[in-house]
């Protein structure tokens, strides 16, 4: 493999395509969020060591006199899955993987034994949780990422997604609109 075909294929991902596909949409009281990646080599063989899948957060500053920017560079992961399974990819051979990102820890251990003295506890938990994120009147913007680390690039193939997150009691048109940045 020559120089100039190596950066070539760093540059294009390794040659993997990667989709994403989440609801435009959630309430932080479901048990969960379901994400589907769909990866297809497009060109040779791939070999994909890891996917990682994050929902982050940043907060936004809504002060009337400017437009609304984000208030820094900081991004929170507030929920994330990986897969450590490598996989081999076929050329124009799509696999799509599915995902569970936990949203409501309350909720998302509620198919466990209820005098589970943890699922108690996850309980309680939930619903402080609940409680902290409708007392919160901070102004965020959400996103689901994926990247999938390719065996011998160095830039993996990524796709993020935006997604609005509801609070308890809002409710959501569906849409996800974003500021201007």
């Amino acid at each position: 493999m020559g120089f100039f075909t190596k950066i070539k294929q760093n540059l294009n991902h390794g040659g993997v395509k990667l989709q994403l596909q989440a609801p435009a949409s959630a309430h932080m009281q479901d048990a969960s969020l379901d994400v589907t990646v769909t990866l297809t080599a497009t060109e040779a063989q791939q070999t994909i060591n890891r996917i990682d899948i994050n929902l982050y957060r940043q907060q936004i500053n809504n002060n009337m006199n400017t437009q609304s920017q984000p208030m820094n560079t900081m991004r929170d992961s507030i929920s994330s899955a990986v897969d450590n399974n490598a996989r081999v990819l076929l050329p124009n051979q799509p696999q799509t993987l599915s995902f569970q990102l936990g949203l409501n820890i309350g909720k998302a251990t509620a198919a466990f034994d209820p005098n589970n003295p943890i699922q108690k506890v996850a309980n309680v938990m939930g619903k402080l949780e609940t409680m902290a994120e409708t007392m919160d009147n901070k102004t965020y913007k959400y996103w689901v990422e994926a990247t999938a680390n390719i065996q011998g690039i160095a830039i993996g193939a990524s796709a993020s997604q935006p997604i609005q997150l509801l609070k308890p009691g809002q409710i959501g048109t569906g849409f996800n609109i974003q500021p201007k940045l």
